[in-house]
């Protein structure tokens, strides 16, 4: 008997939660700005295909409007501590997985396009490996 297609989803799902749950650059926690989360998750938004059937790619509706009600959220997380700067979280890639997991949901306009729309893993895995390149851009020693 075949295993069930859903069973084996689910195992892959978990093994690669496992693999990036330990995976050191992953856990590695850095200062980030927030304009930085804020760029990722448009970039995710926009690297995710449409679910369409005829592609003619648009921007989503309301998309300026959740890039900014997710920065407010932001805000809100992390807000300014007195030994720090302004606008930067003390994150791992896997926090901010948490983060762009969590906080996009609580927005109803992003909740309808990842209803009727995209793929909300897809935007998640596309934001966080822009955020991993442009992280890994900014601590590159300059030769």
């Amino acid at each position: 008997m075949a295993p069930d297609f859903d069973d084996v989803v689910r195992h892959a799902d978990e093994e690669a939660t496992q693999r990036r749950l330990s995976d050191p650059e992953m856990s590695k926690k850095r200062f980030v700005h927030l304009s930085h989360l804020v760029a990722a998750l448009s970039s995710g938004v926009l690297s995710a295909d449409p679910y369409d059937p005829n592609p003619v790619y648009t921007v989503p509706s309301g998309f300026e409007a959740v890039l900014n009600r997710f920065h407010f959220r932001l805000t809100e997380k992390f807000p300014k501590h007195p030994m720090r700067v302004e606008g930067f979280a003390e994150i791992s890639l896997n926090d901010a997985w948490e983060v762009l997991s969590s906080l996009p949901m609580l927005d109803p306009e992003y909740r309808k396009w990842v209803a009727h729309r995209m793929d909300g893993q897809a935007v998640i895995q596309n934001a966080i490996h822009y955020l991993k390149l442009t992280l890994r851009e900014i601590e590159r020693p300059n030769v």
